[in-house]
């Protein structure tokens, strides 16, 4: 496997307790925030830093939800990290597994906003994948931070009751998150 490393230019020193401070246009343009984890490498003569996702170790837990979830109400199911989505049940949403999220939905994250519609919305999702339908989205908020969303897709329009039922299983998933 080949890896090409590509230059900023930029130049740190490391202090006297051996850190370094990646540049803030870096840390933007890589969406890492203050007191994020990251992971050091070492790949042949490079220290490489890799983004640490709190969801990571919960993939097979969300997926397990997703499943049931869509077993039992037949509509489609994801979940996200902060940055992509990371596990999809059912139907249309199976083409927007590891696609990366919009502005607009890592904005929900952020400010820990549910998006529960009875209009017909299109979102986009990665550089390509715009799905049209109608949505439930909440966040996945720990007592510490807000690390993903649930969404609930349908072409047609939902239930009320989905937008709980929505509510409920962000709160299962990050409680899952807290404990672990």
């Amino acid at each position: 496997m080949c890896v090409f490393l590509k230059s900023t230019g930029v130049v740190r020193r490391i202090d006297e307790l051996g850190r370094i401070v990646i540049p803030k246009e870096i840390r933007r343009t890589l969406r890492i925030r203050d007191g994020e984890n990251l992971e050091i490498l070492l790949e042949n003569e490079a220290i490489v830093l890799k983004k640490i996702s709190k969801m990571a170790n919960f993939k097979e837990f969300a997926v397990s939800i997703c499943d049931q979830l869509y077993a039992a109400l037949k509509l489609s199911v994801a979940i996200t990290d902060r940055e992509k989505v990371i596990c999809v049940s059912g139907g249309e949403l199976k083409k927007i597994e590891d696609n990366s999220l919009n502005n607009e939905l890592m904005e929900l994250i952020d400010n820990r906003e549910t998006l529960a519609d009875d209009l017909l919305l299109s979102i986009k999702f990665g550089s390509n994948v715009l799905l049209s339908g109608y949505f439930v989205i909440h966040p996945l908020v720990t007592s510490i931070d807000s690390l993903g969303l649930v969404l609930i897709y349908s072409e047609n329009p939902m239930d009320k009751s989905i937008k709980n039922i929505t509510k409920f299983i962000a709160n299962l998933v990050a409680s899952g998150i807290d404990v672990g």
